[in-house]
C-alpha cells in the first residue's frame, strides 16, 4: 500500500539525492510501494526518506446547485452521510429534490457504484454536470408558413374545381333546355304542316 498519495507535501527526513537534501519539501508526482516520485526533484526516491508534511486535498468548484432538478446528471465530489469517499467521481442521476438534509437542501438520486442509499443527500455532495433539459415540439417559423401556405393553396385549388364543374353544369343544363325547347319547336311545326297537307297518322309514322 502507498504511503503518499499525488498532491501531498513531503519533506526528506534524511541522506541526499538528486540534489535535495533532509528538510526540504517535495510534492508527490507518483507514489508506488516503496518508492515515490517528486515533481520539484528528479530520480525515484525511497518514501522511507519522508515524513508527510500536508495532506492534498482537492478542491471542487461546485456549481449551480441550488438550481439542480430531478433528473440532472451529477458527479459525487465529496464523501458524507449515506456517500462514502469511494464513490467520488461516480455519475448518477437526481430522482428527488427539495428534502431536508442536516437543516439543509437535499436531494435523493439513483443507485450509483452498485451502492443504493435511500435517504436524503446534502445538495453540495454533487456537481451539475448536464441539465436535464424539457423536450418541447416546436415548429421553426419557416415550417409553419409553409404548412398555412400549402393549406391555403388546396383551398384554392378546390375552390376553383367546384367553380368550374358548377360553370360545366350550368352550361350542360342551359344546353339541354335549348335543345329540348328547339325538339317542342320542331314537333309543333311538323304538325301544323302535316294537318295543312291532310297527313293521316299512318303517312306521319312513316316520315318521322
Amino acid at each position: 500500500m502507498s504511503k503518499f498519495k499525488v498532491g501531498d507535501k513531503v519533506r526528506r527526513t534524511k541522506d541526499e539525492f538528486y540534489g535535495m537534501t533532509p528538510g526540504d519539501i517535495g510534492t508527490v508526482k507518483e507514489d508506488t510501494t516503496g518508492s515515490l516520485t517528486l515533481d520539484e526533484f528528479g530520480g525515484r526516491h525511497s518514501n522511507n526518506c519522508f515524513e508527510l508534511v500536508e495532506t492534498f486535498k482537492q478542491e471542487y468548484k461546485v456549481e449551480f446547485t441550488d438550481d439542480l432538478k430531478v433528473g440532472d446528471t451529477v458527479e459525487v465530489i465529496k464523501g458524507g452521510y449515506g456517500v462514502a469517499s469511494e464513490h467520488i467521481g461516480s455519475m448518477t442521476t437526481i430522482t428527488e429534490v427539495g428534502g431536508d438534509y442536516c437543516k439543509g437542501p437535499g436531494v435523493k438520486t439513483k443507485k450509483f457504484k452498485n451502492i443504493g442509499f435511500d435517504g436524503w443527500i446534502g445538495k453540495d455532495t454533487f456537481k451539475l454536470i448536464e441539465n436535464k433539459t424539457e423536450e418541447t415540439k416546436m415548429e421553426k417559423p419557416e415550417t409553419k408558413l409553409e404548412k398555412d401556405a400549402l393549406v391555403e393553396a388546396k383551398k384554392e385549388v378546390v375552390k376553383a374545381e367546384i367553380e368550374r364543374r358548377a360553370v360545366e353544369y350550368k352550361t350542360a343544363t342551359e344546353n339541354f333546355i335549348s335543345l329540348e325547347k328547339s325538339a317542342r319547336d320542331y314537333r309543333k311545326r311538323a304538325d301544323e304542316l302535316a294537318e295543312k297537307l291532310n297527313i293521316t297518322e299512318a303517312e306521319k309514322k312513316q316520315l318521322f
